[in-house]
């Protein structure tokens, strides 16, 4: 299986400046993210950014980085860019991994693409999800809900609760964490990238409701391996660091 992973890194996040060149063990969260990929079976392994200080470094350490737009609403848009520059055929496979995702286990990057190989759409679109843990963790706005159906493809996504969910009977079976992780053939990107932003997407904030309104299905791949925690805020930077520092 061919595949190639695209890490579209956007310098100016909203809630931790600059994250993406926090550094840990003197390399900047970017380069761990990276380190983790290669450790995938991807063929290539890009960075699509906006920023040249995130350029330079990326090239600094070895990596290959392509500079894009500060327009784009969401990373696939900038990925979009990416595949059109660098001319990708329709029907290769591509993994986006998000920036701030240091943990990212390598193995649910090669299911993601396995999945996008043996779909029968004409144009996958594969993410992933995990079980929650604790009723706090399915509270929590900062993770991403999602409810599956009978063939384990999304039928909504939000930041809100799903489902109602109560405490004393805290055993979800359809509704899962949403890991930020996607994969699909370039031409689902080229289609996906050519329709408006509907309402939903502007009002949740997320990007795969996009795919949703306009009847492209996503199919979600359970991750049951190590914790992946994304860095949205310093708390969760410094327990990344003390994972990443204690192995």
């Amino acid at each position: 299986m061919n595949f190639s992973v695209i890490i579209p890194a956007r310098l100016n996040s909203t809630r931790l400046k600059n994250k993406l060149l926090m550094e840990i063990n003197g390399e900047p969260l970017i380069i761990h993210t990276l380190k983790r990929a290669m450790s995938s079976h991807a063929s290539s392994i890009i960075v699509a950014t906006d920023s040249d200080e995130i350029n330079n470094t990326i090239k600094s350490f070895g990596f290959k980085s392509v500079m894009t737009s500060s327009d784009h609403q969401s990373g696939t848009d900038r990925i979009n860019e990416v595949i059109n520059k660098l001319k990708i055929n329709d029907d290769d496979i591509l993994v986006n991994v998000q920036g701030d995702e240091p943990l990212v286990d390598p193995n649910l990057i090669n299911n993601i693409a396995k999945a996008v190989e043996t779909s029968s759409s004409e144009f996958p679109f594969v993410s992933a999800y995990k079980k929650f843990k604790s009723y706090d963790e399915y509270l929590s706005p900062n993770n991403v809900k999602v409810s599956l159906d009978s063939n384990n493809d999304a039928l909504t996504f939000s930041r809100n609760l799903i489902g109602n969910l109560v405490i004393n009977d805290f055993q979800p079976k359809t509704i899962g964490h949403h890991l930020g992780i996607y994969g699909y053939k370039a031409k689902s990107i080229r289609k996906f990238c050519a329709l408006p932003q509907p309402e939903i997407e502007l009002n949740e904030k997320l990007e795969q409701l996009r795919a949703l309104y306009y009847g492209l299905k996503i199919r979600l791949v359970e991750h049951i391996g190590n914790d992946m925690i994304g860095v949205d805020t310093l708390h969760d930077f410094n327990n990344v660091k003390k994972i990443i520092t204690s192995s």
